[in-house]
Parts: structure tokens; C-alpha cells; sequence
């Protein structure tokens, strides 16, 4: 298991306004991979296993992942995460989250929430 010291972390959300979220997360995202949060205990979520998930899961936040990637470039543009439940789970331990807006009440939040805590993380004297 890696290790690492955490020099600075920041929220790049901002509260209501998922579009200006997204592109923090985006920015962020390409310069380190980035600590989120999310609802994890789902069926949807836990039964994933190909493709991308919009649907099936809320804002009530319950699980810490880490979100490495986006692509933005196809029908429906997704994050990608990596999870901590291994390989056997999702797509080789990863699963793509839509970036669209999440459903019931709080649509800002994205998918599974993935709006609601994202960090920015600076970290030194990684080892695997």
C-alpha cells in the first residue's frame, strides 16, 4: 500500500452551481487525482460493472474514492474513479460516473453526489 504526506487540500466546489464545480473538478483533476465523496450504498453503485452510471444514486454521502479522470468527449461525458474495493469490483476497480446532473432533490450534486465534496489534494514523498 502507498503512502504519502499531505501538504494542502481544498474544496473546489461551489455551492449551487454544479457547472463551475465541474470545471474546478476538471482542472483539479488533471494535475493530481483528487479526494471525493459519494453515495456508495446503492445498488447501482455496488452492482456496477460496465458502462456509465447516471442514475440509481443520491447525494446522501457515505463513501470516499478517488477520482482520477474525465472524458468529455463522448455521448455521455463521465468521471472516472477509482474505488477501494478492488479489482473484482466494477470495471477492474474503477467505475465512470456520468457528469450530468444527479436526480430527486438535489440535482446540483451530481451524480451519486459526486458534486457535493470534491478536494483538491497536494501531497510530497509518495511511495508505492
Amino acid at each position: 500500500m502507498g503512502k504519502a504526506k499531505v501538504l494542502e487540500y481544498a474544496d473546489v466546489s461551489v455551492s449551487g452551481q454544479a457547472t463551475q464545480t465541474k470545471q474546478n473538478m476538471m482542472t483539479s483533476v488533471t494535475t493530481a487525482p483528487m479526494s471525493i465523496a459519494i453515495q456508495a450504498n446503492q445498488i447501482a453503485f455496488q452492482s456496477y460493472s460496465s458502462g456509465v452510471l447516471t442514475s440509481g444514486c443520491g447525494p446522501l454521502l457515505d463513501h470516499a474514492v478517488q477520482l482520477v479522470g474525465y472524458n468529455s468527449d463522448t455521448s455521455t461525458p463521465y468521471w472516472i474513479v477509482r474505488n477501494s474495493w478492488g479489482a473484482s469490483w466494477g470495471k477492474s476497480g474503477f467505475i465512470y460516473i456520468g457528469q450530468g446532473q444527479g436526480s430527486g432533490i438535489a440535482p446540483n450534486a451530481g451524480v451519486c453526489g459526486i458534486n457535493e465534496k470534491p478536494y483538491s489534494v497536494t501531497a510530497t514523498n509518495w511511495t508505492a
